[in-house]
């Protein structure tokens, strides 16, 4: 089951200004003592939600007030508790796919992750003595069905996306060639 929130607006009664000052102070509320290192960190890990103009606007910002505002704001533009959803897939993802130096979010599989969930089905072959180590995950419900294969092309390295039947996504067809070890 699933539930949405939703207002209804009557022309007569005209906008509840109440509601929309509770909202917008709530929201920025919620970054009072933030500092800006960790709200620097927080856009960071939005990189993958973030417009190319909203990146920019925020790279041009200066100062911890101006950013808790902006992403207030940036936040409050998106649907109801998709905050809590995506910085949720954040966590998860770098606690999952971190590899030496490098944060799980940053990760192919961490993009994967963050921007469509989890997949409905995964399938890893870690080890196989003619491939290297791959992994394919399914997701049913995005265009009727996609995949996404990622292949660990050196040893102990990061898992990289090769393929995907995604429309927006790299499509490679002969993918396997770099699962296979020659």
């Amino acid at each position: 089951s699933t539930g949405k929130k939703f207002y209804v607006y009557n022309r007569k009664l005209g906008s509840d200004s109440s509601l929309n000052a509770l909202t917008r102070s709530g929201s920025l509320g919620e970054y009072a003592g933030v500092e800006e290192p960790e709200l620097n960190r927080e856009f960071e890990w939005a990189r993958y939600e973030a417009t190319d103009v909203e990146k920019s606007q925020f790279k041009a910002l200066k100062g911890a007030d101006t950013k808790r505002k902006f992403l207030a704001d940036f936040w409050q533009r998106r649907p109801f508790e998709f905050k809590q959803e995506y910085l949720k897939r954040v966590v998860y993802a770098n606690a999952t796919f971190n590899i030496l130096q490098r944060q799980g979010y940053l990760t192919d599989r961490g993009r994967v992750y963050i921007t469509y969930g989890p997949p409905s089905d995964y399938d890893r072959h870690p080890n196989e003595s003619e491939y290297r180590p791959y992994e394919i995950w399914t997701f049913q419900d995005i265009q009727g069905g996609v995949v996404f294969a990622f292949v660990q092309r050196s040893p102990g390295g990061d898992y990289e996306l090769v393929h995907s039947t995604h429309r927006n996504e790299l499509h490679d067809e002969n993918w396997m060639q770099y699962a296979q070890t020659r």
